[in-house]
């Protein structure tokens, strides 16, 4: 158990939190967390973040560059059930 005292930040209120403790969550600075209160105790989570529409294309087209033809290959092999030949 470690026990923090809470400090002043402009009109809210602020906690820092030990790096070990941040580290065993598997967080890093920068990273976004839920808050959620259950009874009397302040639950931390890392939040469940989703990439942008931007950002989802960006990684599919890497995806798509660097194993652009194996996935011609499967679907290639799903739509006529033979191995096609690699170029």
């Amino acid at each position: 158990m470690v026990i923090k005292k809470l400090k002043r930040i402009g009109n809210s209120v602020g906690l820092i939190l030990p790096r070990d403790l941040v580290a065993a969550a598997d967080l890093e600075e920068g990273d976004e967390v839920t808050l959620t209160l259950h009874g009397r105790r302040i639950v931390i989570e890392p939040s469940e973040r989703r990439a942008d529409e931007r950002e989802f294309s960006s990684a599919f087209e890497q995806v798509l560059r660097r194993h652009g033809e194996a996935f011609r290959m499967m679907a290639e092999y799903d739509r006529t059930g033979r191995r096609g030949r690699a170029r």
